[in-house]
């Protein structure tokens, strides 16, 4: 789990896409943090960047489900959802 998962924190290399900045990263098999992780992410996505945010997060879904695999990305996709139905978090679109 990144821990600080933003676009601030990717960079476009050569054609490739990579991570950086690891400084709150933590070793996880708890699938609620790693949703907690992509509900940040969504939210990174709606705030700075609007107009791209539909395409951007459906292409960032599509990428992590195809390294986690279905059955993961169905957990973590139904707990960002239930992250999401918590009061203090408005629900991005």
């Amino acid at each position: 789990m990144h821990g600080d998962l933003t676009t601030s924190n990717f960079i476009v290399a050569n054609g490739k896409i990579f991570t950086i900045d690891f400084g709150l990263a933590n070793k996880t098999t708890k699938s609620e943090d790693h949703a907690v992780d992509l509900r940040l992410f969504k939210e990174i996505l709606n705030s700075a960047h609007a107009g791209i945010m539909k395409k951007a997060w459906k292409n960032f879904l599509n990428g992590y489900k195809a390294v986690v695999g279905s059955s993961q990305f169905n957990k973590v996709s139904n707990l960002v959802l239930d992250i999401e139905s918590r009061g203090r978090y408005a629900k991005v679109v």
